[in-house]
């Protein structure tokens, strides 16, 4: 693996306000780095020393561990910073470019590379540019892209008061980086910081993730809610970080109970219209969010707050809504009687059918799953009641199939992995398991006792996997603290 400095408790903040312990000469020094540092300069990598000195940072990757991409509706979301981690360094230039490039984790393979002028972001008369498009953003590679809208934000939001001469920036992947787990949102929330540092700049934790939000939002590709930025930043090691999303969203950190463990297992693969499957699947819910708005209108018992899915109470949906959401509904017939969406990057295609009752239900049922699930853990933590570690297991394969029928977010690869855990249930100490992220493969979280005979049957699960598939899987363990609690380098 590739996660370089995994576990090391760095503790230097963005600012003095945000240090956890007094920064040392040692902890300032580039030490925990260096592996990092090592592949840039065999590649011929390195930033150009033209300019200002060299900031790194990592943030980690995330698991989630139940919730999904529910947050982007208003649910709550369990999440579990990794070991794997996403490393940056940043250098200031002079030459008023900014040039991106990816440092493989295998050294024999090329460094994709994207360099493009700060002028991008600018009128001819030298004014930033008041908005935008995802299809204006500069950069070869989604990453690249995503990248550049983290600079775009920083500076409309004067969040950064200039980009100086430009900057160079490496991105140090780590192999995990290819399965679905928001490795977007760790690469902004490690530029942001970084970039703010290479500036003297100190960036408030909620400034920075808003921005990484905003970024996501206008970067293409992937919808997400506020717990991958948020688990990258704030994400403490060994600990559960719940996140309910709304206009502002809370965080909880909670840890598992004693002799309980989690970890992700990538399937490898995952389908290769794994995005447009989610974005279409958000899209037919938001579109039952606009039907739901309408009914509660002339529904005198219904009581629950609309704003979002995430709000709207079980009860109220089985009673009330269910039976009155259409099982499914054309594009064309939606608009002529709904009109389009508040969100202009989420279209509705007229000639597409939508499957609006699942894609909606989902979305209410998981933010109740999710609750329950952090309630049994609770349980299980003050009580050490096995009955309640079992129902928190249950509620992940609850999840899973729900995730896969109702939002058609399935795969073939993860289905089988939680299947053949499922085999080996909760007497070989696999208590529940799920699809993470985006769906559609990728990877899967798995809620265990921590014991060698528990891990045990995980690897025999992924040999099964292996034979039957002829593919491999990886096991992804390990916790670290997210960029605001780890903090950085500086050469």
């Amino acid at each position: 693996m590739c996660g370089d400095g995994a576990g090391v408790a760095l503790r230097v903040g963005i600012d003095d306000d945000m240090s956890i312990e007094t920064p040392t000469q040692e902890t300032r020094e580039v030490r925990p780095f260096a592996p990092f540092l090592a592949r840039i300069d065999r590649l011929g990598l390195a930033p150009s020393p033209r300019a200002g000195r060299l900031v790194t940072t990592r943030a980690p990757l995330r698991l989630d561990v139940m919730g999904g991409f529910a947050d982007a509706t208003g649910g709550l979301t369990v999440s579990w910073p990794l070991g794997e981690a996403l490393t940056i360094a940043v250098r200031s230039r002079d030459d008023q470019q900014v040039h991106v490039c990816d440092v493989p984790c295998d050294e024999s393979s090329g460094a994709a590379s994207s360099n493009w002028p700060l002028s991008t972001f600018y009128d001819a008369a030298g004014r930033l540019l008041p908005d935008l498009s995802a299809d204006r953003l500069p950069g070869n590679l989604l990453w690249h892209r995503a990248l550049a809208a983290t600079i775009y934000v920083l500076l409309r939001g004067a969040h950064l008061p200039h980009m100086g001469g430009g900057a160079s920036v490496c991105v140090g992947w780590p192999e995990a980086s290819g399965c679905e787990l928001e490795a977007s949102a760790s690469l902004q929330a490690a530029a942001a910081l970084a970039l703010a540092r290479s500036l003297d700049v100190a960036i408030d934790p909620d400034v920075a993730a808003a921005v990484c939000l905003e970024a996501q939002r206008l970067a293409p590709g992937l919808v997400i809610g506020p717990a991958a930025p948020l688990t990258a930043l704030s994400g403490q090691a060994d600990t559960l970080l719940q996140v309910r999303a709304g206009p502002a969203p809370s965080t909880a950190a909670m840890r598992l109970p004693a002799g309980v463990a989690v970890l992700g297992i990538s399937s490898g693969t995952r389908h290769p219209d794994a995005v447009r499957k989610c974005v279409d699947a958000h899209v037919a819910a938001l579109m039952g969010l606009r039907i739901v708005r309408a009914l509660a209108a002339i529904l005198p018992k219904f009581t629950s707050d609309t704003s979002q899915l995430g709000r709207i109470t079980v009860t109220d949906y089985v009673e009330q809504l269910r039976d009155r959401l259409p099982t499914r509904m054309k594009g064309k017939a939606f608009l002529e009687r709904f009109g389009e969406l508040d969100d202009a990057r989420l279209p509705i295609d007229p000639d597409a059918w939508y499957k609006i009752r699942s894609r909606t239900e989902h979305h209410i049922y998981e933010n109740a799953r999710a609750h329950q699930f952090v309630e049994r853990l609770s349980r299980a933590a003050r009580t050490g009641e096995r009955a309640a570690l079992l129902e928190a297991g249950e509620l992940m394969y609850a999840s899973h199939w729900s995730f896969g029928q109702r939002c058609g977010l399935g795969g073939i690869e993860s289905d089988k992995l939680v299947g053949l855990l499922r085999t080996r249930g909760a007497n070989e100490g696999i208590l529940g398991a799920r699809t993470s992220g985006l769906g559609a493969g990728g990877t899967v979280c798995v809620l265990l006792t921590d014991t060698a005979q528990s891990r045990q049957a995980v690897r025999e699960a992924i040999a099964a996997f292996r034979t039957q598939t002829g593919r491999s899987a990886t096991v992804l363990e390990g916790s670290s603290d997210g960029a605001l609690r780890l903090g950085g380098a500086v050469d």
